[in-house]
This record gives C-alpha cells, structure tokens and sequence, in this order.
C-alpha cells in the first residue's frame, strides 16, 4: 500500500467514513473533520510514518492532499 492509500486508510479509521464517497477529503468536504479529529489524524499519521509536523503545519493542513505534500517534502513516500 503507498503512502496516499495508507492516508485514506488512516482518515477513514479517525473520522469513520468511507473514502470513496468523497472526491477530495478535506475540513470542507469532511463534516466529521473537527478540531479534535484533525489532532488524532496528525498524531495517526505520525505515529504511522514516524515523524513529526511542526505546529506551523499542523495549522496549515487543510486536507489529506496537503499531508501527503508534507510528507513528500520531508523525504516520506
């Protein structure tokens, strides 16, 4: 599974949804992407590729496309 699939797999779990009904998974499109769901994806993915974001992009993730642009610029695929 790549990094992408494991991205959806992750937001799927914490916000209980099923992935393939939303075209772009984002705090827009995903009722259940509140504030507290937003830390435990962070703190998911994280332990999940083990790394850490700055609290600078913690504040600016918005949707999963920008984690996984995150994570490519920080040497993770």
């Amino acid at each position: 599974m790549n990094s992408k699939e494991q991205l959806k797999s992750i937001a799927a779990k914490v916000f209980g949804i099923d992935v393939s009904a939303y075209p772009k998974i984002s705090m827009g499109e995903v009722k259940e992407w509140d504030s507290m769901n937003h830390l435990l994806l962070i703190s998911e993915v994280e332990k999940e590729f083990r790394f850490k974001f700055t609290t600078q992009e913690v504040i600016e993730i918005k949707s999963l496309d920008d984690i996984s642009t995150l994570m490519e610029k920080k040497g993770i695929n």
